[in-house]
């Protein structure tokens, strides 16, 4: 399978303190598109740890609604949820 055929989308919530270690899991190649609803530094931890390849929407919504947004801006064939 190729890995630009799957998006991962991430919802996340004042997850400053999780954020690094899980996108070091990652692999680069696979596009991200995360959803921040939280009030801390998590999207620029986003930005610092994996500047490519990566979205950031920052948006107020419960999961639901995160995941929606995130399928929304995906391109890839297949779309894995966090």
């Amino acid at each position: 399978m190729d890995l630009k055929n799957v998006t991962i989308i991430v919802p996340v919530k004042n997850e400053e303190g999780n954020i690094v270690t899980f996108l070091q899991s990652i692999p680069r190649q696979i596009p991200l598109i995360v959803i921040d609803s939280g009030e801390d530094r998590t999207a620029t931890l986003i930005r610092i740890t994996r500047p490519h390849n990566t979205e950031i929407i920052t948006e107020k919504c419960n999961i639901p609604q995160a995941r929606q947004l995130g399928a929304e801006q995906a391109h890839s064939r297949w779309l894995l949820y966090t």
